[in-house]
């Protein structure tokens, strides 16, 4: 069916552990979604970035103690895509997060602690909510946005 656009069935989802080996994964499904349907390279660009920096820290900054799976729903809307991913880790606001300041120079630069910047760099909107003892994180790439 080539040249034909295919939609998502409603939505996709992964169930992923807390461990980093589970990126590698993220990626072979984001990528595998992005061969479904048009998402634009900008837009799968965001995608996939988006998704590896939230999960990321979600493996290396909640809580370790917690066994609970990490869930990543990703969804076709029109005119783009939303992301899910649930968690049961501490409470974590990420849009809480004061915005970062460019640095004024080299010497001022900070290396690390960007995820949340490209995040919201990347994404059309992040929202948080915390339910139950669950962390919600939801991305919009809408479709002709990105970097």
């Amino acid at each position: 069916m080539l040249g034909v656009i295919m939609s998502l069935d409603h939505h996709q989802r992964l169930i992923l552990k807390r461990e980093l080996g589970e990126l590698d994964r993220l990626a072979a499904w984001v990528q595998a979604i992005e061969q479904q349907i048009d998402l634009g390279p900008e837009v799968a660009f965001a995608l996939e970035l988006c998704l590896e920096e939230a999960i990321a820290n979600i493996i290396m900054y909640g809580d370790a103690r917690q066994h609970g799976d990490i869930s990543v729903t990703v969804e076709q809307t029109s005119p783009g895509i939303v992301a899910r991913i649930e968690d049961d880790g501490w409470h974590f606001d990420p849009t809480s997060v004061m915005r970062r300041k460019a640095p004024q120079s080299l010497d001022d630069a900070r290396v690390g602690a960007v995820g949340i910047h490209l995040i919201r760099s990347f994404a059309t909107d992040m929202r948080y909510e915390r339910t139950s003892g669950c962390n919600t994180l939801t991305l919009t790439f809408a479709a002709g946005a990105g970097a």
